[in-house]
């Protein structure tokens, strides 16, 4: 099992220090429980009855362990090599590669260079909400680092990755950035710093910075220039809390990236409900009232969020289900991943053909003039 230095995770900046505070408690019993079974599981071996058991051939003492190490090469035809870790008891599907994931990948590779654009007050930062394995920042890191590295007079970007607030859920993605050979945030010349942050949709504190609510500016430093959700909205539950975090982060010159595929556990529509109606109805005033209903026709300057599908096959898409609000530019068309996962080795058996379908969306700010 792969050993979490936390002292060196905060001395880089890479988790904060009421991440730390967090985290240290929760880690320290885990090696203590894993150690009491190893020297259990040494007596056992050095028991001189134990002959007189039936073991099974492919017992393992370190059953326990419940962490995987897992290597993904070539997505979408890239020289990438992404190494991550799964854990078996992560909350919320996390510990699986869905295929929507990898539609994300294939999104950030067609869109690379809108990550890689220069500021001059700084680094481009990516956040990843409710990230599970967090495939898409892993693969962006790697393309960063291999097609647009920074030079040494430049910032590196700042990829984000964020999960519920479980020891698992974060424990596993510590695991996967510590393995990144570019995870060290000290080496000033890295193309690529992580961060990594538990979060809650919709609770917010310093631990995962947002957009000033009074900053009106079209970039900020505290939000983000692209937010990564993928495969989160299975479940109609959350939809107003994940809603409210990415509306908190993506700046109003910052573009999200929403895919997903419909597993059959709720209605359809649902789902659909999520891009067709929720984003178009978030707005945002710029005069910074924290608590616009959306619905104040004097209030000027306000920004409301666009959801414009890319997953198409010209990536051109254009509103067609004579929805008289053309500008959310609905348009219900998906990538079919069934081959692209059984040449990476991640099959997933029984899937009903419909299932194997990924609707990716792409979520900027307009304002009410662009509407007009």
């Amino acid at each position: 099992m792969s050993h979490l230095d936390l002292g060196r995770l905060l001395e880089d900046s890479i988790i904060t220090n009421d991440t730390y505070e967090w985290l240290k408690p929760l880690h320290e019993q885990e090696e203590a429980d894993l150690e009491e079974i190893r020297l259990a599981a040494e007596a056992r071996k050095n028991d001189p009855f134990a002959q007189c058991r039936t073991l099974d051939d492919d017992e393992d003492d370190d059953d326990i362990l419940t962490t995987t190490t897992k290597t993904l090469r070539n997505i979408e035809g890239t020289d990438t090599i992404v190494t991550f870790v799964t854990d078996t008891n992560s909350t919320g599907h996390g510990n699986k590669v869905w295929h929507s994931s990898i539609a994300t990948c294939r999104y950030l590779l067609n869109t690379l260079s809108l990550f890689s654009m220069t500021k001059d007050d700084d680094s481009c930062r990516s956040l990843e909400l409710g990230a599970g394995t967090a495939v898409p920042s892993l693969f962006l890191a790697a393309m960063q680092k291999q097609n647009h590295a920074q030079p040494k007079s430049s910032s590196p970007a700042t990829i984000c990755i964020s999960d519920a607030k479980q020891y698992r859920n974060i424990h596993q993605i510590l695991l996967s950035v510590g393995m990144q050979s570019t995870s060290s945030n000290s080496d000033n010349n890295t193309a690529v710093r992580f961060k990594v942050h538990p979060h809650n949709w919709g609770e917010f504190d310093k631990t995962i910075p947002g957009r000033k609510a009074a900053d009106n500016a079209k970039s900020n430093k505290n939000g983000y220039d692209l937010v990564i959700v993928s495969d989160c909205i299975y479940n109609p539950e959350y939809h107003e809390a994940l809603l409210e975090s990415l509306a908190h982060t993506l700046n109003l010159g910052g573009r999200a990236v929403v895919s997903f595929s419909l597993h059959g556990n709720v209605d359809d529509e649902l789902i659909w409900d999520f891009v067709e109606q929720q984003i178009p109805a978030t707005a945002y005033p710029c005069c910074g009232q924290d608590n616009y209903d959306g619905n104040d026709k004097d209030d000027q300057g306000c920004w409301r969020l666009e959801a414009r599908c890319v997953s198409t096959s010209n990536t051109a898409a254009t509103g067609d289900n004579n929805n008289d609000n053309s500008q959310t530019f609905v348009h219900r068309e998906g990538w079919n991943m069934e081959d692209t996962m059984k040449k990476l080795g991640l099959v997933t058996e029984g899937l009903a053909e419909e299932r194997w379908f990924s609707y990716v969306y792409e979520i900027t700010w307009v304002s009410d003039e662009e509407i007009e």
